[in-house]
Formats: C-alpha cells, sequence, structure tokens
C-alpha cells in the first residue's frame, strides 16, 4: 500500500497516510505551496456509541479492522475522488459491529467530504460523529480564526484563545462556516447543509499541544442499538486566495440557494411587514446604563420621553417593550395575562405618536412553579434528554453561560430567575402556546409585532421524547419545529393586522425569512460583520446593546450598525439626553440610514476600499478604530454606495480609490460620482475610466454618503 495519496483541485491538495489510518496528512495550497498541517498526528474521524447499559465507548480511524482504499477518475485520468474503508470494525466482543465508509470528492474549487456508518451491533447505536478531523494545523504570529460567533468575531492567537466550540444554529454559530486564515489566503471549512441539521464545530488544542479542528454530527435515533449513520451533506474544505471577506463571499453563493432565501431578497418581498422594513430606530429597556433591570422593571414607561425622541429622529421608531406583563422579568412564562394597567393605554398612546410596539415574550421556556405547568401537563411536551447527555454536556452549558439549579432525569432544566424547562418546539402543542399569545397580543391589545426570545440565538437541545413525533436525537427536527411555530403565529396575527411582524433574538441563517433579528451585542474587539457579508439584503437586523454610558463608545457603536446596516439603536430612552453629542450623532445616523436605504437595507454588503490620508487610530475602551471609516454596498438598481463616517471630534481628510470593475459594473461605461447626504443631492463628477481615486475631507462626528452610478 501507497504511504500517501493524494488528490487535487486548481486550490487544494489533501494528502492522506495509507500507511497507517488514512488520516489527512497534508492540507496545501496549491498556489502558494503553503502546508496548514504539521502532519504529525494525521486524524479523519471518531464515532462516539453507546450501549444499552448507557456506557459509552470510542472508536477512530486508527482502529484495527480491514482498511482499503478506491480511486474514481473523469475521463481525462484526473482523480476525482478518494474512498476509504474500514469493515468488521469490533466493538465489546461483537467482531462485525460496523463499517465506516468515507468519500472525498473534488471539483475545481470545493473538496467534499461525506461519512458513512454502517451499524450492525444488537447492543451499540451511533451516538455522534465527528467528521472531518484536522489535526496539527500551523499557527504562526498573525494567524487568526474569523468565526460566526453572532454577526462574526476574529479569534487571533488561537492557540492562546481556545477552544472555540460552536453549536449550530445558535449565537454561538449563526452560519456553517468558519475560516482559518494564514497571511493572504484562508482555509474554508464548512457544512454545506441545506437541512439546518444540529451539529457543533469546534478549535481546540489536542494532546500534544497542536489546533484541531473537527465536524460533529448527531444521528437520528442516536444511541439506538443498531443506528448508523450517513451524512446528507457535504463537509466542505478549500483554501481560498483572500481574507474573511473573501471566505464570507464564498459562503453566500452557496447560502443563497438555500430554502431560508427562497423568499427572495427583501427589496422583492411582498410578504414582509412594511411596518418593519421601515422602522429606522428602536428603543428598549432591557439594557440600560441606569441601574439594576429589576429596579427599573418596576418603574412605568415614560411614554412622553419616547414620543419626544421620536419626533426629534422624525424618522419611524419601534419600541420594544420589556417587563409588560405583571410579573418580574424571567419568572412566571408563559403566563403572560393580564398584563400591567398601564400597558395597554401605553401601546394607544405611542400609536397616537406613529411609535410601533413589539412586546417581549419567551418562545423556549416555561417556567415550572407556575399552575398552567401543571394544569396544561406542560411536562409532556417539554424536551427530554437521557441522565448521560446532559451530565455530558454540563461543563460546556455553564462555561457558556448559563447553568442549571438541578440535573433532573428526563428535562431539560434552565435556571435564570425560575426554574424554566426547554419546550420542545416540534409538538404542536407548543407551537399553539406561543402562537395564542401572539394572537392575543395582537388581537386584543395591539401590537404591532412580538419578539420571540431565544429562537435564534440559544442553543437548540436533542430531544428523546418518541412522543414528540420526532426522531430522538440528532437531526433537523428543532429548526423545523421553530420554522412551523412562527409561521402558525403569524397565520393568527396576519388576520389581525396585515403588517403584523415578529422578531427574535440574534440572527442564526434557519430562522432569516421568518423574524427580523435583534443583533444585539455588547461593543468589544476583533468584531467583524461576517453575517451581512453573506445575508445583506436578504434579512432585517436591529439592535445593539448600550451597557455603557461612555460617549465615545455608544457612537462607535451607532456607527457600527450604519455601517453594517443594521436598524439603529436599542437605546434606553430614559439614558438619552436630547442635548448629548450622542443623541445628535444619532440623529444624524438616522437621517442618514434613511437616505441611504436602498444601500444599506436593500444592498450587499461589499468590500470596503482602503483609506488614506489622515486617518489616526482611535483607542475606545478595548477597541482599536480608525477615525473614519467606511462600508461599500450594492444596491438592487446596480449603483455603488459608499457610507462614511468621522467618529473623531476633529476633522480628518481621506482618500480612496475604487474600481468600479470589481464591483460588477461595466468598465466601459461613464461613471457619476454623487452625493446623496447630506442633502440636496449633488453630482460631484464624471468619469470616463472605471477607476475612481476620490478626496474626501469629514468635519468631526460627521457622515457622508456617495453614490456610484452609470
Amino acid at each position: 500500500m501507497n504511504k500517501v495519496i493524494s488528490i487535487r483541485n486548481d486550490h487544494v491538495r489533501l494528502d492522506f497516510d495509507c500507511a497507517r489510518n488514512f488520516g489527512v496528512r497534508g492540507l496545501i495550497s496549491v498556489r502558494s505551496g503553503v502546508d496548514f498541517l504539521s502532519g504529525k498526528t494525521p486524524r479523519l474521524w471518531r464515532i462516539c456509541v453507546k450501549n444499552r447499559r448507557q456506557e459509552f465507548a470510542t472508536i477512530d480511524n486508527n482502529v484495527s479492522s480491514d482498511k482499503s482504499y478506491g480511486v474514481e477518475q473523469d475521463s481525462q485520468g484526473n482523480l476525482v475522488s478518494l474512498h476509504f474503508s474500514w469493515r468488521r470494525i469490533p466493538i465489546d466482543g461483537e467482531p462485525n459491529a460496523l463499517d465506516v465508509r468515507v468519500s472525498v470528492n473534488v471539483d475545481d474549487k470545493l473538496t467534499c467530504w461525506r461519512i458513512d456508518v454502517e451499524n450492525r451491533s444488537s447492543d451499540w447505536g451511533v451516538w455522534d460523529v465527528q467528521f472531518p478531523i484536522l489535526s496539527g494545523l500551523i499557527v504562526e504570529p498573525g494567524d487568526a480564526i474569523a468565526y460566526p460567533w453572532k454577526v462574526g468575531r476574529l479569534c487571533r492567537d488561537p492557540l492562546s484563545n481556545t477552544p472555540l466550540k460552536m453549536v449550530y444554529p445558535s449565537y454561538t454559530s449563526t452560519m456553517q462556516y468558519s475560516l482559518f486564515l494564514k497571511k493572504d489566503e484562508c482555509l474554508y471549512l464548512a457544512a454545506h447543509d441545506p437541512s439546518a441539521s444540529y451539529k457543533s464545530f469546534t478549535y481546540e488544542k489536542d494532546g500534544e499541544g497542536e489546533l484541531i479542528y473537527y465536524l460533529t454530527n448527531y444521528p437520528e435515533g442516536m444511541g439506538l442499538p443498531g443506528t448508523g449513520y450517513t451524512m446528507p451533506y457535504d463537509a466542505v474544505i478549500t483554501i481560498l486566495n483572500g481574507d474573511w471577506i473573501t471566505g464570507s463571499k464564498f459562503y453566500r453563493r452557496w447560502a443563497l440557494k438555500q430554502y431560508w432565501c427562497r423568499k427572495g431578497p427583501i427589496w422583492k418581498r411582498r410578504d414582509l411587514s412594511k411596518w418593519l422594513r421601515d422602522i429606522t430606530v428602536w428603543f428598549s429597556r432591557a439594557v440600560s446604563p441606569l441601574g439594576d433591570s429589576r429596579e427599573r422593571e418596576q418603574t412605568p414607561v415614560n411614554i412622553l420621553k419616547i414620543v419626544e425622541l421620536a419626533k426629534y429622529l422624525n424618522v419611524p421608531v419601534g419600541y420594544h417593550w420589556y417587563w409588560w406583563e405583571n410579573k418580574p422579568y424571567d419568572t412566571g412564562y408563559p403566563e403572560y395575562f393580564p398584563p400591567k394597567p398601564e400597558f395597554k393605554p401605553g401601546v394607544e398612546e405611542l400609536h397616537k405618536a406613529g411609535i410601533y410596539i413589539m412586546p417581549y415574550i419567551n418562545a423556549r421556556l416555561w417556567d415550572i412553579d407556575t399552575e398552567s405547568w401543571w394544569q396544561e401537563r406542560a411536562e409532556v411536551w417539554c424536551a427530554k434528554a437521557p441522565f448521560k447527555l446532559i451530565d455530558g454536556l454540563r461543563d460546556y452549558y455553564v462555561s457558556a453561560g448559563w447553568w442549571r439549579e438541578r440535573i433532573d432525569l428526563t428535562k431539560y432544566m434552565e435556571h435564570w430567575r425560575a426554574r424554566f424547562a426547554v419546550m420542545c418546539p416540534y409538538t404542536e402543542f407548543w407551537q399553539e402556546k406561543i402562537a395564542a399569545i401572539c394572537d392575543r397580543l395582537v388581537g386584543e391589545y395591539d401590537v404591532d409585532g412580538v419578539y420571540l426570545d431565544q429562537i435564534s440565538s440559544w442553543y437548540p437541545v436533542l430531544c428523546f421524547d418518541p412522543v414528540h413525533g420526532h426522531p430522538i436525537g440528532g437531526g433537523h427536527h428543532w429548526v423545523d419545529g421553530y420554522r412551523r411555530l412562527i409561521e402558525k403565529a403569524y397565520r393568527r396575527i396576519r388576520k389581525r393586522k396585515y403588517h403584523a411582524f415578529l422578531t427574535s433574538e440574534d440572527n442564526a441563517e434557519p430562522y432569516i425569512d421568518l423574524v427580523g433579528l435583534l443583533t444585539w451585542s455588547p461593543l468589544m474587539p476583533d468584531m467583524i460583520p461576517m453575517f451581512q457579508m453573506v445575508y445583506s439584503g436578504w434579512c432585517i437586523t436591529f439592535g445593539r446593546s448600550f451597557p455603557s454610558s461612555d460617549e465615545e463608545a455608544v457612537i462607535l457603536t451607532i456607527t457600527q450598525q450604519l455601517l453594517w446596516g443594521t436598524q439603529l439603536g436599542w437605546f434606553d430612552p430614559d439614558a438619552i439626553n436630547l442635548q448629548s453629542p450622542e443623541a445628535r450623532y444619532l440623529k444624524e445616523a438616522a437621517s442618514a440610514f434613511k437616505t441611504a436605504k436602498k444601500f444599506v437595507l436593500f444592498g450587499e454588503m461589499l468590500r470596503p476600499p482602503v483609506l488614506k490620508g489622515d486617518n489616526p487610530i482611535l483607542k475606545i475602551g478595548e477597541v482599536e478604530t480608525s477615525a473614519v471609516l467606511c462600508s461599500c454596498w450594492k444596491a438592487p438598481d446596480n449603483t455603488l454606495g459608499l457610507v462614511f463616517t468621522n467618529i473623531d471630534t476633529a476633522p480628518h481628510e481621506i482618500t480612496y480609490k475604487i474600481d468600479t470593475r470589481n464591483y460588477g459594473l461595466p468598465g466601459q461605461k461613464r461613471i457619476i460620482l454623487s452625493r446623496l447626504y447630506k442633502p440636496p443631492k449633488k453630482r460631484l463628477a464624471v468619469y470616463d475610466s472605471p477607476q475612481i481615486i476620490g478626496t474626501i475631507k469629514m468635519e468631526g462626528r460627521s457622515i457622508q454618503v456617495l453614490e456610484i452610478s452609470l
């Protein structure tokens, strides 16, 4: 048997160790010759199995078995597919329990990986499958991982800042790809899974101290004797010449073909709420610099202040109403009615001022200490898990930011301010429960939308209750259930108000066609708009957390919202002084957002131009940023938009260069450069060349929007 067998395309060469275990020994860039792997400990797959006695065992590609491999060639004799097999793998005295087959197929750009586990055991079932595994990722100074935590983050110095565990779909993995960045190339690691099945992506240090990456899959029927696993989608690996923007645009080409984009871009959609599309600024008291939320939730909403702010901003405003129910926050779900006495009159007053109202409800949890928990036999319909699963994930859930008051043998429990059971969204019982609450809020209390907390943010769980009608364990039933829940709620509320809308927390991709997405997160270093680079123009995002009253931090947060195409705000109205620099900048940003809507709401976010000239680096908290920032957009009418802002108090003059051919505009046409904001619209220059070199002076705390058209 050959020691190494290789397969390649125009981007990457893969070397597999045939002398030992068929592990991945080399992952080499065809362009640069750089090998991304050390080759010290080649790996490929790892399988966890469980028996009837709740015992677990693991097997990997080093297992003793009958190993073989085969190749396929195209008509020109090029190698296009490799097949590896491990036959008659023993488990605990069963000599012929498993067969494992792996295929790696290549085309001009991609390598596509699949695994099949055939199980003949009468006692053991497959629990999870880690595949593909890339061990020995070589980490050098300057390397980083771009990963889809919320809208996106860069992990610098990966060996010191891992493990990174991304559970999909949740805020930890809003999309199904990540990028290992090395100099001017990026290793693209993705799951092209059109069904949005539960999975996780992990970067961590292995026993040798090297960086390892693996994708974990969870079968339907996991752990049942005889359960195997056939991977229903491609794990995709390639190397791209470029950075995180290059990798994000590569993923976009696949993502826009999936079912969550089948309704089309938002500028075309007639089913999308006009009200939700129109809102420019949001207010909410959920996160505020004004003290503890337990004190504020007892304070009546300052209706006059919200109305005053809306008049000052002179743009469509939405109010995200927390603490409208007559119980302490994070208790009593789903017993919301009757609300506080001031709720319905407050809705009427805000409506008179033209303000849209969206109250909070939780669409995932049930307080087990409520009367309804027992009266409605809700425990039947909550998500269930065996003890071993809960115990095995306990450390991860604690590290991810939540904890359990106690471990229950059957139901998943979370402890926030009360004891909550996680409800299974696949059940018609829970779907109808949430739909009825939304219907009552819109119909009886005249609200314009409802916020369904946690759906597109929090971790799915593996439900093992066969009564619920879905396969136990893994699969895509979690997403399927929530999509049905949202669709049922829409059918109810749209009978009340045609433009009523629904939103949810964070921005997991399989829900983008159904809900507006609260992309809340505090200001922090190394945030990057990966999500917007992929899904701009196809979904509505809004809001950021404003916990700090620091002027510069607030202005930078507003800036990121404007430049990234996110509806502005999520401010506590009581924390805004109309005479403050923050209020003035918010008004400026709101006007610019409204003017540039065809770009920042309906358009595609593109690579921004490099800015040169007088552009100092500012340090705002832990974040370092240029004083003058810019984003670039392509509108549905094929015009380009440049949004500039100077967050410094001092003026700065910068230069920029645009080659319109790089943005899909014809190279032989006359190019017109105009200023849209500040109004009035003004033609600045006409170019007979596709290259534009411009100079722009940005006054302190100012915004400009330029348009490039034919």
